[in-house]
């Protein structure tokens, strides 16, 4: 049902590595890298699974700190590596959108197709 839609955001995205959408208990609902590239890029399928675990928990911490402000819901988050870059766009309280880039990729250019994109996987998950 998602792979449409996560393999348009894959394709409009040069640089991309992968893209997926997450509860936040972990759980991969759909997951999608291009053609021709190994899925999870040179890591093993456990350790990429216990570090998007760690991930979706920081997301999850840095919406209770916004809303201890006051600020509002938490709307994208980005972490550059050494490796490669992940965006992060939460869809709903129980799923988010993880977008993998190069580091030399537009990072602005996928983000904007995350919001695009994300809005049409936000309907399918409701």
């Amino acid at each position: 049902m998602f792979d449409r839609l996560l393999r348009e955001m894959l394709d409009k995205t040069p640089g991309a590595l992968g893209a997926t959408i997450m509860g936040y208990d972990g759980v991969p609902v759909a997951c999608l890298t291009p053609k021709g590239k190994r899925s999870d890029q040179e890591i093993g399928d456990d350790l990429w699974e216990a570090a998007s675990i760690d991930l979706l928990l920081s997301i999850a911490e840095i919406q209770k700190a916004t809303d201890r402000l006051d600020a509002g819901n938490v709307d994208q988050v980005t972490i550059q590596t050494g490796a490669f870059t992940l965006l992060m766009r939460p869809l709903s309280e129980h799923y988010v959108l993880v977008l993998a880039l190069e580091n030399e990729a537009w990072a602005g250019k996928g983000r904007y197709i995350m919001r695009v994109v994300g809005a049409e996987i936000r309907q399918e998950l409701l």
